[in-house]
């Protein structure tokens, strides 16, 4: 991204946190709030349920909007940081991950938490169109899945390496100092029920299988789940092991009186995934 654009995106996604705080009250309860920069001028999204926005699809009934770039290129994506529901050093140590070590680094131009709370998630539009919209998905660990960021980070500071912390996570959810096992299904940038073994190793790796077409021109993409492999659709050996984690029956208060719920303490949980990572995927 060239530096004005990128000054120019700094600036926009300032003004953007602006009117929504405003209009919101300081809080930014939704999910998604983001918008494309194009070359002449900013559209924002107003889909703000999650990403797909982004999609030409969700705007191409705006004959005058498709009129004015239909000559311009999308130089950037400016995403707001909505409500961190687990604050503190594990936001920070997940943001400084994702953007500067996670196999999704090469789309974003932040390097910090901070610099997300200040003017956005920028993201380049130059690249794979999927890898980008899987970069802006996996930002919203921290927004839309309270109880996945806190077991990212436990497993971090026992070690674990991180891009397989991200894997584990989006396979088991931690809650009052208990790991359940708990496959993400929707909305996440993985779809870990379904993904292979290769598919999981490339993505611990950092390679790129499926890449599509970049953003810049297209204004679309696809296949965000199989960017690292073609999807199996079964369980793969290595969910499988982890759902095998030894846990005790226990019972807690619900919405309607006692439910029964199977967990794990969090030592016991984190060191058995990260020996079957190790045995699986040598990290």
């Amino acid at each position: 991204m060239k530096k004005k654009d990128f000054e120019r995106a700094k600036g926009v996604g300032r003004k953007y946190y602006r009117e929504v705080r405003g209009r919101d009250h300081t809080r930014l309860d939704s999910v998604v709030y983001t918008s494309i920069l194009f070359e002449g001028e900013w559209y924002r999204v107003e889909n703000k349920a999650c990403h797909k926005g982004l999609h030409k699809w969700f705007f191409s009934g705006d004959q005058l909007l498709v009129a004015r770039v239909q000559r311009q290129k999308a130089v950037a994506t400016i995403s707001l940081l909505p409500h961190v529901q687990t604050e503190g050093p594990a936001a920070a140590s997940f943001y400084q991950w994702l953007f500067n070590e996670s196999p999704y680094r090469s789309v974003f131009m932040n390097s910090s938490y901070k610099s997300a709370l200040d003017y956005g998630i920028i993201t380049r539009t130059n690249k794979p169109s999927n890898l980008m919209l899987g970069g802006l998905i996996a930002s919203r660990i921290p927004t839309e899945f309270g109880d996945r960021l806190p077991l990212w980070y436990a497993l971090v500071k026992r070690g674990c390496d991180k891009n397989l912390a991200f894997v584990l996570c989006h396979c088991a959810s931690l809650e009052g100092g208990r790991v359940g096992y708990n496959v993400l299904s929707g909305h996440n940038a993985l779809e870990m029920g379904e993904q292979s073994l290769s598919a999981i190793r490339n993505f611990i790796v950092g390679k790129l299988v499926n890449p599509q077409a970049t953003y810049d021109n297209t204004l679309q993409y696809t296949g965000v789940t199989e960017l690292w492999g073609v999807a199996q659709g079964v369980k793969c050996a290595f969910l499988k092991n982890i759902e095998r984690i030894r846990r005790s029956r226990r019972e807690v208060e619900g919405v309607f009186g006692l439910e029964v719920r199977y967990s794990t303490d969090v030592d016991t949980w984190c060191s058995e995934a990260m020996a079957i990572g190790k045995e699986t995927f040598n990290v």
